[in-house]
């Protein structure tokens, strides 16, 4: 602090040896008693003016500042959630079988690609059930292959478990949840995650037979 009030005395000497400096308060001194008071008053008034003049221009300039940088923030954000849709078409790309090869098709093969998305590996995943349905379905002129199935997902947290389940209703071949039972489970670390165990319906376009 003694710095600045030094810097600050030196900086208004330098002011007070200027020729104009002088001048002003050699005519400040000649003036009534009244009109300096004036002088003085309207010195002081522009001095508050141009205080207020200049933080204006920077509470101004700081809020244009952070405006830029929150439209940055969801310019990224929205970049961020493009890539992860992205990787989630793909991963669902690589999990659809191929035309006419039906039986290469795996339920736990597409599960395991969707959990994959979210950095969970497949020894999480278990299914304990997969039973095709007797008679195919029809969806808008497609035959379609229905299967029922029952899973159980470990490993879970509160951050995760809401994507794995969006995906799954969004996965391709469409799968269907019919009934959610969410499980918690202790860790040693002394935290907890959660288990999801899954009923559901899979839909699999059914593979035209060549002549």
């Amino acid at each position: 602090m003694s710095k600045f009030s030094e810097k600050l005395d030196q900086f208004l000497d330098q002011i007070k040896e200027q020729e104009w400096f002088q001048q002003i308060q050699t005519a400040y001194l000649e003036l009534p008693e009244d009109q300096q008071k004036v002088v003085k008053w309207g010195g002081w008034g522009a001095s508050f003016a141009l205080l207020f003049y200049f933080s204006y221009g920077f509470v101004k300039e700081s809020a244009q500042i952070k405006s830029e940088y929150y439209e940055k923030q969801e310019l990224v954000s929205l970049l961020t959630q493009a890539a992860d849709e992205l990787s989630r078409l793909r991963g669902q790309s690589r999990a659809m079988s191929a035309p006419g090869s039906e039986g290469a098709f795996s339920w736990k093969s597409t599960l395991e690609s969707i959990l994959a998305l979210n950095s969970i590996p497949a020894s999480n995943l278990e299914l304990l059930s997969e039973k095709k349905s007797s008679a195919g379905a029809a969806k808008k002129g497609v035959e379609v292959t229905e299967t029922d199935l029952e899973f159980k997902i470990s490993g879970l947290t509160s951050r995760n478990i809401v994507p794995v389940l969006y995906q799954l209703e969004h996965s391709i071949p469409p799968i269907k949840l019919s009934k959610l039972n969410i499980q918690h489970a202790n860790v040693e670390t002394g935290g907890q995650s959660l288990n999801l165990l899954i009923q559901a319906k899979g839909f699999q376009p059914k593979s035209e037979k060549k002549p």
